[in-house]
């Protein structure tokens, strides 16, 4: 245990040292995906915190990934809290069939500008699926052959292909990351609609 921790410390060491990465990869963003920006860039202080030269680089590298935001991030900041807003204000869908409902409710997650790649393909909607099975169930819910009438329909179908394909290439997954209101949205509906089917139509 002793040894493969000098041995980790020492990679780290080199890795922070090493002029020819930049800051997000020094602060350990692709190391420890388990934990946010400001939790990688601690763990790497952590594992350098024997290097005082290496400490300074990480400190230099916290100020300019982790500090306030400049005054053009802030304005993409404002404009995509902006975004946030509106779509929290728009009321969801209501229909007499609760299959329907979470059909649109679906489509709308699908194509929610702002949400993962993960969350729109319903990995969060659906925890315990793998990328496969997320995909096959949001394509139940969001066919235009089930939602003829949804003209956004089609577009979500083609947005879940890609989405599939690019979740099975590469995961990116926060863990920590809270649910968004489409996705809040449609579990509940999925559960309404799940009571109002019979037993045999279920399966």
């Amino acid at each position: 245990m002793e040894a493969a921790l000098a041995e980790a410390r020492c990679a780290a060491v080199s890795l922070v040292l090493d002029f020819s990465y930049g800051a997000s990869s020094i602060s350990g963003f692709r190391i420890f995906e388990d934990r946010g920006r400001r939790g990688c860039w601690r763990q790497m202080k952590r594992l350098c915190s024997e290097s005082s030269q290496a400490t300074h680089f990480l400190e230099m590298a916290g100020a300019t990934l982790i500090g306030r935001r400049l005054a053009g991030e802030q304005r993409v900041f404002d404009a995509v809290q902006r975004v946030r807003e509106l779509l929290a204000a728009a009321p969801p869908p209501r229909t007499s069939s609760p299959v329907v409902e979470a059909g649109l409710l679906a489509v709308e997650l699908v194509l929610d500008p702002l949400a993962s790649e993960e969350a729109r393909l319903g990995l969060h909607v659906w925890p315990g699926s793998s990328p496969t099975q997320a995909y096959r169930k949001m394509m139940k819910l969001c066919h235009p052959d089930k939602l003829p009438n949804c003209a956004k329909a089609a577009s979500a179908a083609i947005e879940l292909s890609n989405l599939s394909e690019a979740v099975q290439a590469e995961r990116d997954d926060f863990r920590g990351a809270p649910l968004t209101l489409a996705e809040t949205r449609l579990i509940e509906a999925v559960r309404r609609a799940e009571r109002s089917t019979p037993p045999a139509q279920a399966r």
